[in-house]
């Protein structure tokens, strides 16, 4: 019970659809409404025009953008290279640092050497004046420094002090008392050229350390220089990959743009080939080949019904023949319909383009489907023998006397 309920409201449902079909194909006020192919082409033209129009100025952006982009490039390529001539500098001045520290560590052992070459001259100094000393006092007791010939021997026989003795004590100390006096001198001028050259040294030093924080401070502003430029070179990657961006969605934009174009030249020759299909299709009126073989029982236009004694508005005529079941299209066109429809039984809708349409019913069996391109003359169906096939002709959804449209019989 279900099953069948079901199928009866899918068969419901099916001549609902067929009907809004039928009502849109033939009675909607766009089907209606006159066509107009120069309009409809000179409105997709004006689009193509303002598509093409803003896809010049997008081409103009993408190339702006190239162009601020190559910029950008080129400036952090010279910054680049800024930064690896500081680099280059930053490693010179490490180097000079480093030599300079060097120098620093050299010219301080020097010193500490110069010191301790100082203190041993200023001790072997201190030592030989202390013993000089004494020996001159020894001389200037002994009074050895101005001994006559004759007081001498004389100092010798009174001191009863043997004569050899006297001379050998008197040469060696005035000998030692000449060596003492040279070696203290030349301590003197020892300590004193060692003075001078720790003079030097610790002039040397000061101007070392005077460069050191100089070079430090170069090394300081070439830092700094480079954090800058490395911060600039940075933002200026950052803007080219922001230009890159841009121009990436301004080609998709292109793209899409270009696209639509592509599309709109389709539709306008689609638009063209239908308006030359439609002018083609004017021109067959009174030319078209008859969809079968037969006679024509009913006419088209209002009539009097033979046996209700009223009048019946007729949008068709009907074709009969005892002989003939063949159904054919009377022009080139694209199937819209090919199903069951109400009274008409099973029924074919065939667009021709241009606004004309031709309707074929009463057929009992379909040998098209929705959407086939037929030819002129071609099978589209069959009707079974002694049955009428009921015709139609439209134009912009308006009936039309098929008569008018079929070439007249032999």
């Amino acid at each position: 019970m279900r099953i069948k309920y079901f199928l009866r409201i899918k068969g419901y449902m099916r001549i609902f659809v067929v009907c809004s079909l039928f009502f849109i194909l033939f009675f909607s006020p766009e089907v209606n409404s006159e066509i107009n192919y120069d309009k409809k082409l000179n409105k997709v033209r004006g689009q193509i025009k303002d598509n093409r129009e803003d896809l010049d100025e997008i081409q103009n952006q993408i190339q702006k953008r190239k162009k601020d982009k190559n910029k950008v490039e080129k400036e952090e390529q010279n910054i680049t290279g800024e930064i690896k001539s500081l680099n280059k500098d930053l490693s010179g001045v490490g180097k000079e640092l480093i030599q300079l520290k060097e120098h620093l560590l050299m010219t301080k052992d020097k010193i500490r050497t110069i010191n301790e070459e100082l203190k041993s001259v200023q001790k072997e100094k201190k030592e030989h004046l202390k013993i000089l000393k004494k020996e001159l006092y020894f001389i200037y007791v002994e009074k050895l420094w101005d001994v006559s010939e004759y007081d001498f021997w004389a100092k010798g026989l009174v001191l009863s002090k043997p004569i050899a003795e006297l001379i050998k004590k008197y040469e060696f100390l005035k000998s030692v008392t000449r060596k003492r006096l040279n070696t203290f001198e030349e301590a003197k001028k020892n300590e004193q050229l060692i003075v001078e050259l720790k003079g030097e040294l610790i002039s040397e030093k000061k101007k070392s350390e005077i460069i050191r924080q100089k070079t430090k401070q170069k090394e300081t502003i070439f830092l700094t220089n480079k954090k800058k430029k490395t911060i600039l070179r940075k933002k200026l990657h950052s803007k080219k990959i922001i230009y890159e961006k841009e121009i990436k969605k301004l080609k998709e934009s292109a793209r899409a743009l270009q696209n639509l174009v592509n599309v709109l030249n389709k539709q306008t020759k689609v638009l063209e080939g239908e308006k030359e299909k439609g002018l083609l299709m004017a021109q067959r009126k009174g030319f078209l080949a008859w969809p079968r073989a037969g006679r024509v029982v009913s006419l088209f236009g209002k009539r009097k019904h033979p046996r209700l004694d009223s009048y019946v508005i007729n949008n068709g005529i009907k074709i009969k023949s005892e002989t003939s079941t063949e159904v054919k299209s009377v022009a080139p066109g694209k199937i819209m319909f090919a199903d069951v429809f109400q009274m008409y039984g099973k029924m074919i809708i065939i667009d021709h383009s241009g606004g004309f349409y031709t309707v074929y019913g009463y057929l009992s069996r379909l040998n098209v489907v929705i959407g086939k391109e037929v030819k002129g003359g071609e099978i589209i169906g069959k009707v079974k023998t002694g049955r009428s096939l009921y015709f139609e002709v439209r134009e912009n959804g308006k009936p039309q006397n098929p008569l008018n449209w079929l070439r007249e019989k032999s």
